[in-house]
């Protein structure tokens, strides 16, 4: 019983040991992970505020791929750098952003 028991110790020591290890392990992988942003998922396309209005002031590397006008809005399928496409919704009187979303294909 004795061995059994010092067995259960030392099991238990390594399990211990391997669990905090993990733990610092998988936090600096996070940390890591978050200190370099991956470019793809950056959005690249935010519309910079206009000078003057009725401007929309889009990234360098950017192209505005077709544009459609409803309801007082404009919305533009924008493809940024690395061929990332974004929908932005933009107010044409005063070039304001309403709105802008990721486009993923899956």
């Amino acid at each position: 019983m004795e061995a059994f028991t010092a067995a259960l110790k030392v099991f238990v020591v390594a399990a211990g040991i391997l669990l905090v290890g993990g733990t610092l392990a998988l936090g600096y992988m996070l940390w890591q992970r978050a200190a370099t942003p991956d470019p793809v998922s950056t959005p690249t396309a935010e519309i910079a505020p206009a000078a003057e209005p009725g401007t929309v002031v889009l990234p360098a590397g950017s192209r505005i791929v077709q544009v459609a006008a409803e309801g007082g809005r404009l919305t533009l399928l924008i493809e940024g750098q690395f061929g990332v496409q974004f929908v932005a919704t933009v107010d044409p009187r005063t070039g304001r952003q309403l709105g802008l979303l990721r486009a993923v294909r899956q």
